[in-house]
């Protein structure tokens, strides 16, 4: 099935234009010609969808749009194709050569048609492969238009896919379960430091004893010779208390006696008194300050055999923390480590699923080795431009339906040579085209026809060049 006639009314930039299609159908003109607004339009039949905004703008205040955009496709058939927008819908409507509407619905129709015209096999050919990120940039190309299903038995059950998946959908669950396969990873490697650092700070084998009773049974004894000498200062005091009264009983009785007649000898004995007082009581502090020195070794030697003992049972319980510690560790070290492995074989399993599937591609001498692609054996970038068009069109044969039609609006960045390349490719490919080129000249808009020849005998013996036919052209 082919297109025959395309007409286009109010949509986009343009007000009406009208065209018979060949095989290879180019638009061209200079930039704002109108060339784009044609090839988007006519994608506007396969893409669905309502957008009032394609109509084309007008110029009066008030009213933006024009009242209705339409545009029509005739197929070789003799059946019709249209799309009329308004500002609340979009509606299509497919008659066949005597009139009458086909018995599918418009959207089922399109749909059959196929979906091959949404692959621009230019833009695959126009990528610089000269660097590691543009071969990559041709392999994600390549797959992405590729018809590859995975069936949900065969991916690992850490997908959680519970139906078929394209590639983009297993691209995304391969790319999940390595970045959790890192993350766990991490995760061990940071376990086994800690049981490292802790390992290390234990105290070895035979080093530990029983610090918590010897910081109590210390504690006790401080604590009863504490008392003991409490005990001596106050007998001490006791005693001088004793003596000093008595001494004060005489010395009043003396007093009280000899006050009268022996005044002076009062005083004498005062004085006397204040010397006996004064002995008493350097004898009082020499006698405590012996006490306290005869007690201060042994005090001394408790508070440090205290403070060592309190030290080692901080430490104890420091050991018994890490211990602890490390035990949590060595567990979250086994957990992890045994879910990297798990991800590790879901990866795997994924990879071998995905080189079966390339594998497996219909498209004759295309294969991918690691971030090299290569035909026939020669890597990309060392196969001739036809080729390479052979190539490009056999995978948009893949997703080819009742019309193998491609719409091509990327060509400004093919060189003469790959433009040469997707043209012959087209014609052994049975595919229709329409594509945009810009005019280096500038200009009002052309279309027109480009005959291609497919390649004369083997790869790189394409032709250098096609007639060209202007086709005409309705624009009132």
């Amino acid at each position: 099935m082919k297109i025959s006639r395309i007409e286009i009314d109010n949509l986009l930039g343009t007000e009406h234009v009208a065209f018979p299609m060949g095989t290879a159908t180019v638009v061209s003109g200079g930039n704002g010609s109108g060339k784009t607004s044609i090839l988007r339009a006519v994608m506007r039949f396969f893409e669905g969808g309502h957008d009032p905004s394609i109509r084309r703008r007008l110029p009066t205040p008030g009213r933006p749009f024009a009242e209705k955009g339409m545009a029509r496709l005739t197929l070789d058939s003799g059946a019709t194709v249209t799309m009329t927008v308004t500002e609340k819908r979009t509606v299509y409507e497919i008659v066949d050569a005597h009139g009458l509407a086909v018995p599918e619905t418009p959207r089922q129709f399109l749909e059959k048609l196929g979906t091959s015209m949404s692959v621009d096999p230019a833009t695959v050919l126009s990528i610089d492969v000269s660097t590691t990120p543009g071969k990559r940039k041709l392999i994600e190309a390549l797959l992405n238009v590729m018809p590859i299903t995975f069936v949900a038995g065969e991916l690992p059950a850490l997908c959680g896919a519970t139906s078929d998946v394209g590639l983009a959908e297993f691209d995304g669950f391969q790319k999940a379960i390595m970045e959790s396969r890192r993350r766990v990873g991490v995760e061990a490697r940071d376990s086994e430091g800690t049981i490292r650092d802790l390992s290390q700070s234990l105290p070895a084998a035979g080093e530990e004893a029983d610090w918590p009773t010897e910081v109590i049974r210390l504690e006790s004894e401080r604590r009863e010779r504490e008392r003991i000498e409490s005990e001596k200062l106050h007998r001490l005091e006791k005693d001088v208390a004793a003596e000093k009264a008595g001494l004060e009983k005489d010395a009043d009785d003396q007093r009280t006696a000899l006050r009268q007649e022996f005044q002076r000898q009062a005083d004498t004995a005062t004085a006397a008194l204040d010397v006996a007082l004064s002995d008493l009581e350097d004898r009082l502090k020499a006698a405590q300050d012996e006490a306290r020195a005869a007690a201060e070794p042994a005090r001394e030697q408790i508070v440090g055999e205290l403070a060592t003992a309190r030290e080692k049972a901080a430490q104890h319980e420091r050991a018994e923390g890490a211990r602890q510690t490390i035990g949590k560790m060595q567990a979250r070290y086994r957990e992890k480590t045994l879910e990297y492995e798990r991800y590790s074989r879901a990866l795997e399993q994924m990879e071998r699923v995905r080189k079966t599937k390339l594998e497996a591609l219909p498209v004759s001498g295309l294969e991918f080795d690691g971030d090299n692609v290569r035909v026939d054996g020669v890597e990309w970038p060392n196969v001739n431009k036809a080729r390479l068009g052979s190539i490009a069109y056999q995978i948009c044969a893949l997703r080819a339906g009742d019309l193998p039609f491609l719409i091509l609006d990327d060509t400004e960045h093919c060189d003469r040579e790959t433009w040469r390349g997707v043209l012959d490719a087209a014609v052994s490919g049975g595919f229709q085209v329409l594509a945009a080129r810009v005019d280096e000249e500038g200009g009002a808009l052309r279309i027109r026809t480009e005959e291609a020849h497919p390649p004369a005998s083997g790869p790189g013996r394409g032709t250098e060049g096609g007639a060209k036919h202007d086709l005409p052209i309705e624009t009132e």
